[in-house]
């Protein structure tokens, strides 16, 4: 499963299907990865410092990111990204609970 382009990955989670989410910080994105090598594709935006990710059993993913001190939620059917989590103190790495609904950080 290569990916390309990536400038110092930092966060991996893995989705229920088998693609991987790659957090790049350094090039601000990060990816997802098909298991069955299909096109990369860039989840998120507007992100500067990505640096953990988790993910749901539907493939929802969280978002950590250390320069904005937020934490961000992308719907895997829409795209659509909204920050669940407001002025942390440098999340960098994401959690999910049992349920895989709460979702925990931590920080530097």
């Amino acid at each position: 499963m290569p990916v390309d382009g990536l400038a110092n990955p930092a966060g991996l989670a893995l989705c229920r299907d088998g693609s991987l989410i790659v957090a790049d910080p350094y090039n601000g994105t990060v990816h997802k990865v098909a298991s069955n090598g299909g096109p990369q594709s860039t989840v998120g935006a507007g992100l500067q410092f990505p640096t953990g990710v988790a993910v749901t059993q539907d493939c929802d993913v969280f978002i950590a990111d250390f320069n904005q001190s937020r934490v961000f939620r992308v719907d895997a059917d829409t795209g659509s990204q909204t920050a669940i989590a407001n002025r942390l103190w440098a999340p960098y790495s994401l959690a999910l609970g049992p349920d895989r609904r709460e979702v925990a950080t931590g920080g530097k």
